[in-house]
């Protein structure tokens, strides 16, 4: 039984018809890709400024990143793992910015109230270590952050990591359990 949701060939072709649109003067077809992609995008961005003031323009700064990178898109990859390199060079290079807030862990976002039925002093143990867990993260080498993040908070395949890094699947692990060792110990430390 199927989830009626397409499969990652046929997104390809999908992402792949419209791109020959864009190539072909259509203009408008790239507010497809943008409509498609954008929460995606949103929740990359997020993970990797961790909702810092300036995520909703490295998200602009993405789109238009890819508008000017689509020439060069040559098929010889699947878009998404093309375009999810887009994605992280933008963030990095935002990161590496002087001027950048994004680099500070910044929780940001609206506050929610909390579950009366949850205890009180648990809540505030898991958000404090959650703040940490995210402050190890964000300390990563970039390699190492971008395979931990791909794996552990996108979901994604070894496969599908390994082809947007441009790595083999041996390396992702590799760099998924070395992210994980170093998160674990500084965690271990603050506790």
């Amino acid at each position: 039984m199927g989830t009626g949701r397409p499969d990652r060939a046929e997104e390809n072709e999908l992402d792949l018809s419209i791109i020959a649109r864009v190539s072909r003067g259509e203009t408008s077809a790239f507010s497809e890709l943008v409509a498609k992609y954008k929460i995606p995008v949103w929740s990359l961005v997020r993970r990797y400024s961790w909702n810092s003031p300036e995520s909703e323009d490295i998200c602009q700064e993405v789109f238009l990143n890819l508008w000017n990178a689509l020439p060069g898109f040559k098929g010889h990859s699947r878009f998404f793992t093309w375009f999810y390199r887009v994605i992280i060079n933008t963030c990095h290079n935002h990161a590496r910015k002087p001027e950048s807030k994004f680099s500070a862990i910044n929780s940001g976002g609206t506050e929610q109230l909390p579950d009366l039925r949850e205890n009180p002093l648990a809540r505030a143990e898991q958000s404090d270590l959650s703040e940490k867990a995210r402050k190890a993260i964000a300390e990563l080498p970039e390699a190492l952050k971008d395979a931990m993040v791909f794996r552990d908070v996108e979901g994604l395949s070894y496969a599908e990591i390994s082809e947007i890094l441009g790595v083999s699947e041996g390396t992702v692990k590799s760099r998924i359990h070395n992210a994980r060792l170093i998160v674990g110990e500084k965690l271990r430390k603050l506790l």
